[in-house]
């Protein structure tokens, strides 16, 4: 499937996560393309315009097919971006915090337990 053009808030949006680092614009991850998507943390965003309103169905089964692979989804309506991109970006970042903090506790070493004979 080809990229799409960004929208308006897209971009903007772009704009901050580039800072964030880790963050690709239509990244694929299974099946399919997020707006946004961080391989690493396994983080999708989604920027909704007001297609979205007809897609509702859609969108939640394949927000729920994401959620079911371990994938963390945080959604935004253009609105939102373009009017309060600071509550967005805080939204991320507390999600970026709590994705790296999982993520460490994960790869904690873990030592084998062997039994003496």
């Amino acid at each position: 499937m080809e990229q799409q053009p960004q929208t308006q808030a897209e971009a903007k949006l772009w704009e901050k996560l580039q800072t964030f680092g880790g963050f690709v614009p239509q990244g694929k991850t299974h099946g399919f393309t997020p707006d946004f998507w961080n391989k690493k943390l396994k983080l999708a965003i989604e920027v909704d315009g007001g297609v979205h309103k007809f897609k509702k169905d859609w969108d939640a089964w394949r927000e729920a097919t994401l959620r079911d692979n371990g994938v963390f989804v945080l959604r935004f309506t253009n609105e939102r971006v373009l009017n309060d991109m600071d509550g967005c970006i805080q939204e991320i970042l507390a999600a970026v915090t709590r994705l790296k903090r999982r993520k460490s506790k994960q790869n904690v070493l873990r030592v084998p337990r062997f039994k003496m004979k």
